[in-house]
């Protein structure tokens, strides 16, 4: 039995808030550090906590970083059925839009170090793919309804991720990502898209 494995033997449960202040910790540390120079020591430095603790409930630095963006992010999109794609939508726009500049940060972080990580990457492959299922749960009743073929709802994601991600892979801020920027973008570019013929 490793050290690992006989700390989780005995895992105490944590408050919601006391398991939110480190998921916290865990962000910040990575968008100030970089994925690279985190350590779990650092992370459990800033939450005011011990390493013991953090690896009671996260099995390594990769679980506990990508499970901080998930559960941080204030992204829910089991929340979201308004009982048409548009409204869906816009939804999500606003959600997005309400916690951008921390999200976009830590995802350009994480995304960048995943192509070096395998560990990372299948940590974000793995607590990444419930998320990816709701997201394709509200494409497919948007099809169901007759609003969206299937061929239309596979290019969302990379229209939003350009949304997202433009501003600053082009040098602007990531505060320019704001709820009117995102909603407008919906209106002049994703929408279009998806009632055009082409």
């Amino acid at each position: 039995m490793t050290s690992v494995d006989a700390v989780k033997k005995t895992r105490v449960r944590l408050s919601p808030e006391r398991r939110g202040e480190i998921l916290s910790a865990a962000a910040s540390t990575v968008v100030t550090l970089g994925y690279e120079a985190t350590t779990i020591e650092a992370i459990a430095a800033a939450a005011g906590a011990s390493k013991a603790t953090l690896y009671r409930h996260w099995n390594d630095k990769a679980t506990l970083v990508v499970t901080a963006f998930t559960e941080q992010s204030g992204i829910r999109l089991d929340a979201i059925d308004t009982g048409a794609m548009v409204g869906d939508l816009r939804q999500l726009m606003q959600m997005l839009a309400n916690h951008a500049p921390a999200n976009i940060a830590l995802l350009l972080t994480l995304s960048d170090a995943a192509h070096r990580d395998p560990r990372l990457a299948a940590a974000v492959t793995d607590v990444f793919s419930p998320h990816l299922a709701e997201l394709t749960t509200i494409l497919v009743r948007a099809e169901e309804r007759g609003e969206i073929t299937a061929a239309r709802a596979a290019r969302i994601m990379p229209l939003m991720v350009g949304a997202l991600f433009a501003p600053a892979m082009t040098g602007a801020d990531s505060a320019v990502v704001t709820e009117e920027y995102l909603l407008r973008y919906l209106d002049d570019v994703i929408l279009p898209f998806l009632s055009s013929n082409g």
